[in-house]
């Protein structure tokens, strides 16, 4: 149970992260902060090449947000000489990344699979969403802790016990361009029998992966959402009344986070899920979403079950929220940190000055490594990724490129 600690100084809690990406600000950033608001502990979140020696100086704990690179391994290192409690955390399989993923040339690349083992190993403690993660990676850590990750769409999104019928089902998809694959070879199939035998009945909605088939089934897309705020806003104006969550079996989809259940949970939609880990972690079949096996046809009777059944639809919506808002808060999750890792508000690194901090700005030895990497996996090619890339994040800067419109 969170209490305010007034008789001595709370400990300095620092996490990094390359960037302020999904799973730094919903696994750590928005726990964490909740402890601060408490007054339980000191907290501070930078991105990698913004940290300065004052931070490293000043933490009692240190938490490492998927760190990967050469740069980040360096810190570790110091971190550790200087006595800080050093917290991995990890909601990803990253030492096993398929090749059918879109990161798969980065996290197989041989220095980054050594950097992420070298961090793990200087680290004390383990911190996943995931068991089957812990499972795997627990060896390297002292300790290991397993919490839930907050389903922060319930601070945006207020609960309607009862909501307005429509005549139209409207069933909807959310997720990254690593799941094109697997919708392409799995859902086009189901699809098109329900569009056959439901017609202008339903509609269906992908956001972020487009399968090639939902321009020739002419189906409504909606962008890739470049910030976690445009995802929220986009997602919680969709008002699916199913929410679609495929997944292959596999040992690294297992350990994936149940993203989905979250979502559509807090957004109050009924939710179709393989029967495969994670989901079988949380889902109860017909009573806080429908578990389904991988099979074409088991998902074609599955969803029409849905459709044609609007009192399941209900009573998934409401048991799915409820237990979103019994275990999945922001201050729930918050509890539980701080209870399985009790050096978040225990610990006390030696006093350590910001003379004795040995550390070196990264930007150029990172910049550098970046490059290189580049040029080896890419070789000739690497003027042209480089130029893509460069492309991309222009665009997302521009009004006119934003993905909300068009």
């Amino acid at each position: 149970m969170i209490t305010e600690k007034q008789t001595e100084r709370k400990t300095k809690v620092f996490a990094i992260c390359l960037g302020q990406i999904p799973s730094a600000i919903v696994g750590v950033v928005e726990p964490l902060n909740e402890l601060k608001k408490k007054n339980i502990i000191e907290f501070t979140f930078l991105e990698t090449l913004k940290v300065t020696k004052r931070e490293i100086a000043e933490a009692d704990v240190v938490i490492f947000i998927r760190s990967s690179e050469t740069y980040e391994y360096t810190i570790a290192k110091e971190c550790k000489r200087l006595g800080k409690y050093i917290i991995y955390y990890l909601d990803d399989d990253l030492l096993n990344i398929p090749e059918t993923a879109n990161s798969y040339i980065y996290f197989s690349n041989e220095t980054i699979q050594k950097n992420i083992i070298d961090i793990m190993k200087l680290s004390n403690c383990l911190w996943t969403n995931n068991i089957n993660i812990e499972k795997k990676y627990k060896d390297f850590f002292s300790k290991s802790a397993v919490t839930h990750a907050p389903a922060l769409l319930l601070k945006h999104l207020e609960w309607a016990e009862e909501i307005e019928e429509s005549d139209t089902v409207k069933i909807g998809f959310a997720g990254g361009i690593d799941h094109q694959g697997f919708l392409e070879s799995f859902l086009e199939e189901p699809i098109q029998y329900l569009i056959h035998k439901y017609g202008s009945s339903i509609t269906f909605e992908f956001m972020g992966a487009k399968p090639s088939f939902v321009e020739r089934l002419s189906l409504v897309y909606i962008p890739y959402q470049d910030t976690h705020e445009k995802y929220i806003k986009m997602i919680q104006e969709r008002r699916w009344d199913i929410g679609l969550a495929p997944l292959p079996e596999s040992p690294f989809h297992a350990c994936k986070y149940f993203n989905k259940y979250l979502e559509y949970g807090a957004i109050g939609c009924a939710g179709v899920y393989s029967d495969v880990q994670p989901y079988k972690q949380i889902v109860v079949n017909e009573y806080n979403g429908l578990l389904v096996d991988n099979d074409k046809n088991a998902w074609m009777k599955a969803i029409s079950n849905l459709i044609e059944n609007g009192e399941l639809r209900k009573r998934i919506r409401r048991e799915a929220r409820k237990k979103l808002e019994d275990e999945f808060t922001t201050i729930n999750v918050a509890e539980s940190a701080q209870r399985k890792i009790d050096e978040l508000s225990r610990y006390k690194a030696p006093v350590c000055r910001e003379g004795q901090v040995k550390l070196q700005s990264g930007k150029i030895q990172f910049f550098m490594e970046r490059f290189n990497t580049i040029i080896k996996n890419h070789g000739i090619n690497s003027p042209v990724y480089i130029t893509k890339k460069i492309i991309i994040k222009l665009c997302r800067r521009l009004p006119w490129m934003d993905s909300r419109k068009g």
